[in-house]
């Protein structure tokens, strides 16, 4: 629990696309989960 909320990741990743990133600059990327109970353990 953090701050009273809590907090579970449920994906992570690794990408060296876009990078560097140079000062001033912003990276923006847009992922779509799609929740399924079918492997929740």
């Amino acid at each position: 629990m953090i701050n009273g909320h809590y907090h579970k990741a449920v994906a992570s990743i690794d990408s060296k696309e876009g990078c560097p990133i140079i000062p001033g600059a912003t990276l923006s990327k847009i992922f779509y989960l799609l929740p399924s109970a079918e492997n929740n353990k």
